[in-house]
């Protein structure tokens, strides 16, 4: 043992250099297999704020993240993610003011902080403030004439509005916009609020509660003011196949003045007489209002009357000869039947213009076709050189009878076609 002792003494030296030299291989050898790197991490790292006291409120907009470099083995480097990392600015016991607050960083895992940019955080703290103000009802446009307005009701008429106390301050009204423009009747509705300062601008960052304000304006007519219906006198006389479909005086009101005892028993107020005939279009007449004795016209003197004329509905049925139509000269066809039955719709005035031997043609196509029998469907067409094409198009080809024709091919004996 004694001898244990004297030699342990006699080679501490070197036993301590021995483990020390073999601490600094594994330290070597550990960095190589799993090297140290500084760097900045790949995403910004969101700032949390935290500790900001009751009743205050940050005014402006600090620095929402930021990039953090840390120190760490590869290793980790490899598994460390954005939720490991934790920036928080402190605003614990912060008074209202201005401050440039340090972000602290820390981190789950083995890497190191080393900074932050950027490493503060500027902020402004205000106090929260309420108010309480009466709401200001601003109404906008004109009552039509003859219309007064009464006085509106705003309910809630006060609201409370809450926010930074240098923007509580600049309020100087709380306002609800309505518009009266063409009203006649009562108007009912909830009208959004709006912070205004004495500029006229709006005050955005505060909060009006409530939000909204019902208001309701009563509009009524003047007592010697009523408006009344357009009554059109018109004794037209539309052309043969021609109807009147509607009469529209434009406009279909009009404000009329008087004796309130006679403008309660009126209703209408006529035009002078309009007398036209023959018409066969749509057609516009401007004419001049009579008033009943005791009343007077208010602004309109003269309407507008939209008088539509529409073409009554027709329907013909003919008998018209098929024409084969494309057949080799050296052949000749014979048709059974030999007509056919068409049954037209349409504008009366149209149909009526149509000349059956030569507008309307009934044809069976055969062309290519060689000797024998066969079953077609005839076509009809409809062309005329009086009546434009635009009318025509307004004709409907109801039916053809019948549906197939009956149709022998063989050689021409000298004439093109025959019937049976």
């Amino acid at each position: 043992m004694t001898e244990l002792l004297r030699w342990l003494e006699s080679n501490l030296m070197s036993i301590l250099l021995a483990v020390l030299l073999a601490l600094v291989v594994w330290i070597v050898a550990s960095q190589e297999a799993n090297p140290v790197e500084q760097t900045d991490f790949e995403q910004p790292v969101p700032i949390q704020i935290v500790g900001l006291q009751s009743g205050l409120v940050i005014t402006n907009t600090p620095a929402a993240s930021t990039i953090v470099q840390l120190r760490a083995p590869e290793s980790t480097w490899l598994s460390l993610t954005q939720a490991d990392i934790h920036v928080i600015g402190d605003l614990t016991g912060m008074t209202p003011g201005s401050y440039d607050v340090p972000v602290d960083i820390s981190i789950d895992g083995q890497a190191i902080p080393i900074s932050a940019n950027p490493g503060t955080i500027h902020v402004e703290i205000e106090e929260i403030w309420q108010r309480t103000l009466p709401i200001q009802l601003v109404t906008s446009g004109e009552l039509p004439t003859g219309y007064r307005a009464g006085s509106p009701i705003v309910e809630p008429s006060e609201v409370v509005i809450e926010g930074p106390k240098s923007q509580a301050l600049l309020v100087s009204e709380v306002r609800a916009a309505a518009s009266v423009s063409d009203l006649r009747e009562t108007l009912k509705a909830d009208l959004q609020l709006t912070a205004i300062d004495a500029d006229g601008s709006r005050v955005e960052d505060v909060v009006i509660s409530p939000a909204t304000a019902s208001v309701t304006i009563s509009i009524y007519p003047e007592a010697d003011f009523r408006e009344v219906a357009v009554r059109v006198d018109a004794d037209l006389l539309p052309a043969p196949g021609y109807y009147i479909s509607r009469i529209v005086p434009n406009p279909l009101l009009v404000p009329v003045r008087g004796n309130p005892d006679i403008l309660n028993n009126i209703t209408y107020v006529e035009t002078q007489p309009i007398y036209l005939q023959g018409l066969t279009e749509d057609t516009t007449v401007n004419i001049q209002l009579e008033p009943p004795e005791g009343v007077t016209l208010e602004e309109v003197q003269i309407v507008e009357v939209l008088i539509y004329v529409e073409a009554q509905p027709g329907f013909k049925v003919l008998e018209l000869p098929i024409e084969p139509v494309g057949l080799d000269e050296a052949l000749e066809a014979t048709l059974l039947p030999a007509n056919a039955v068409v049954s037209l719709s349409g504008p009366l005035p149209v149909l009526e213009a149509l000349n059956e031997e030569e507008d309307i043609l009934v044809t069976v196509d055969l062309t290519d076709l060689k000797s024998g029998d066969y079953q077609i469907e005839p076509v009809v067409e409809i062309a005329s050189g009086t009546v434009s094409a635009e009318e025509v198009e307004k004709v409907l080809i109801e039916s053809i009878l019948p549906t197939l024709i009956e149709i022998e091919i063989g050689p021409s004996s000298g004439g093109r076609s025959t019937g049976g």
